[in-house]
C-alpha cells in the first residue's frame, strides 16, 4: 500500500468518524464496510498526491500490501490480537518507515475512537520506544500521529496519552511539545495528564520546563488544581534551591489561597519539610502551630519533619517536646517519629534513652523497623557495649525479622574495632548463609 492509498483510507476513516461510536460495540455487524468497499473509494484530493494518481491507484490498492487488510480487520473487529499481528519495528523493517508510521497512526485513531485507551497507550509506547532506540527526532512524530493536518480527526485523547507515554519514557520535554501542539490547534489536555507530565518534569529536575508548563496552565488552561500546586511546592522544597526554594513555596501557598485552592496536608507537609531542610526549624514549628490553631489538616509527616529538624541541630529534648505535643494534639506518632529520636540520641551517645524510646514504642503498640534496631545496634557498638549489641542482634532475629546487610555490617565493624575477630568471622559466615553478599569491608575480616 502506498501513502496515497493510506491517504484514501484516512479520508474514508474521517468520514466514518461521526458514526463510529454508534457501531464500535457491534463492529462485526453488517453496518461496517466490507473490504471491497474500501477498494472502491471515490477519488479524493489529498495533501500527498494529485487527483489523477489517486484515481489510478485506488482500484487495486487493497491487493498490494498486507498492511491494508490489517487496517480493515482492525476496523471491523477492534481486536487487539489482530493489531498485534505485526509489531511496529517489524513493519518498518518490512514496509519502510513512512508507510508503517502512517498505518499505525490510523490504527491508533481507530482504537481511540472506540475508547480503547489502553490499546492506544501500548501502541504509542511501542512507537516512542522505537524512536528512542534509533535516535529519531521525536518532535517529527507529532504531525503524523496526532493528525494535525486533518481538523476532523483531531482528538485530545491521543494528545493526552502521548503526553503520558513521553513522560513515562523519560522524555518529558517531548511531552511538553505535545501539550504545546494541542494548545495551538485549540485542544486542552485534561488536568490529570498535565499534572502527570509536570510531576515527571519535576522528578527529572527540568526547572525551566516545570516553570513554563505551570505558567502555561495558569494562562490558558487547564487551570492548576491542588495537586498541581503540591507538585510545585514539593519540587522547590526538595530541589537544590536552598532558602529561595522555601521562599518560592511560600509564594505558591499564598497564590493557592488567593485562587481559592485549599492546600492539603500533603501540601503543608512538603512546605514544612522544605523549611526544616534549609535549617529554619523555628519557622517550620511556628507555621505548624499556626495551622493547628486554624484547625488545618496535620499528620505525623508534618511533625516528623520538625522532630528531625531539631535532632539535626542537636536539640534532642526540644525534639522530644514536639513528640509530646503531637500526642496532645491527637496526632499519633509513628515508627518514623520514634526512629528519628532513637537515631538522634544514639548518635549523641545516649543509648539508654534510645532503648527507653524502643520500650515506649512497644507500649504504644508500634512495631519497630529494622532501621530502628540498626540505629540502636550502631549506638551500642560505638559505646563499646558489644555484649548488649549481640544480645539485641539475636533478639531481633528471634522476633521474626530477617537481618539485612546493614545490621550485619554494623555489628561486624563494631566487633572488629574492639578486637573480637572470632565473633566477627562467625557473623560473616552467618551473613553468607543468609544469602547476603559481603562487601569489601566484610572481606577484610
Amino acid at each position: 500500500m502506498s501513502i496515497v492509498e493510506l491517504g484514501l483510507f484516512r479520508n474514508r476513516f474521517v468520514l466514518l468518524k461521526g458514526c463510529f461510536f454508534r457501531v464500535h460495540s457491534t463492529a462485526s455487524s453488517a453496518l461496517l464496510l466490507d473490504e471491497h468497499e474500501f477498494s472502491s473509494i471515490p477519488t479524493v484530493q489529498t495533501d500527498i498526491a494529485d487527483e489523477s494518481n489517486v484515481s489510478r491507484n485506488s482500484s487495486n490498492f487493497s491487493r498490494k500490501c498486507t498492511l491494508f487488510p490489517l487496517l480493515v480487520r482492525v476496523f471491523h473487529s477492534l481486536s487487539w490480537k489482530v493489531a498485534r499481528e505485526i509489531r511496529f519495528s517489524k513493519a518498518v523493517e518490512k514496509y519502510g518507515f513512512s508507510l508503517s508510521i502512517y498505518t499505525f497512526g490510523i490504527i491508533i485513531h481507530i482504537f481511540e475512537l472506540a475508547g480503547m485507551k489502553m490499546e492506544v497507550h501500548a501502541l504509542l509506547r511501542e512507537i516512542v520506544c522505537y524512536y528512542k532506540e534509533v535516535n529519531f527526532d521525536a518532535f517529527e512524530l507529532l504531525p503524523t500521529l496526532l493528525d494535525l493536518s486533518n481538523r476532523e480527526a483531531r482528538s485530545v485523547a491521543v494528545f493526552e496519552v502521548l503526553m503520558r507515554v513521553f513522560a513515562e519514557s523519560l522524555m518529558p520535554e517531548n511531552g511538553v511539545d505535545v501539550f504545546v501542539e494541542a494548545k495551538k490547534i485549540g485542544l486542552e489536555p485534561n488536568i490529570f495528564s498535565c499534572n502527570f507530565l509536570l510531576k515527571c518534569l519535576a522528578e527529572a529536575k527540568r526547572v525551566e520546563f516545570v516553570r513554563s508548563l505551570f505558567e502555561e496552565m495558569k494562562n490558558s488552561g487547564p487551570f492548576p488544581n491542588v495537586y498541581t500546586y503540591t507538585i510545585l511546592v514539593n519540587f522547590y522544597c526538595k530541589g537544590d534551591f536552598g532558602q529561595s526554594g522555601a521562599d518560592i513555596s511560600q509564594a505558591i501557598l499564598a497564590e493557592m489561597v488567593k485562587c481559592g485552592v485549599s492546600p492539603t496536608v500533603v501540601t503543608y507537609g512538603a512546605y514544612i519539610h522544605g523549611l526544616c531542610r534549609v535549617g529554619d526549624v523555628e519557622s517550620a514549628l511556628d507555621f505548624l502551630r499556626n495551622l493547628r490553631c486554624r484547625n488545618e489538616p496535620l499528620n505525623s509527616y508534618c511533625y516528623n519533619a520538625v522532630i528531625h529538624g531539631f535532632c539535626r541541630k542537636g536539640e534532642l529534648y526540644e525534639a522530644m517536646g514536639i513528640l509530646e505535643e503531637m500526642k496532645k494534639c491527637r496526632v499519633s506518632p509513628d515508627v518514623h517519629s520514634y526512629s528519628i529520636l532513637i537515631d538522634g540520641f544514639c548518635k549523641k551517645g545516649d543509648v539508654v534513652k534510645g532503648l527507653s524510646l524502643l520500650e515506649e514504642m512497644g507500649v504504644s503498640k508500634i512495631r519497630p523497623s529494622l532501621v530502628s534496631y540498626s540505629m540502636l545496634l550502631d549506638g551500642l557498638c560505638k559505646s563499646g557495649q558489644l555484649k548488649f549489641a549481640l544480645d539485641l542482634f539475636h533478639y531481633i532475629g528471634a522476633s521474626g525479622y530477617m537481618h539485612d546487610q546493614t545490621a550485619f555490617n554494623i555489628l561486624i565493624d563494631g566487633l572488629c574495632k574492639h578486637g573480637d575477630l572470632d565473633s566477627a568471622h562467625r557473623l560473616l559466615e552467618e551473613m553468607i548463609r543468609n544469602n547476603l553478599v559481603p562487601d569489601v569491608l566484610n572481606l577484610l575480616v
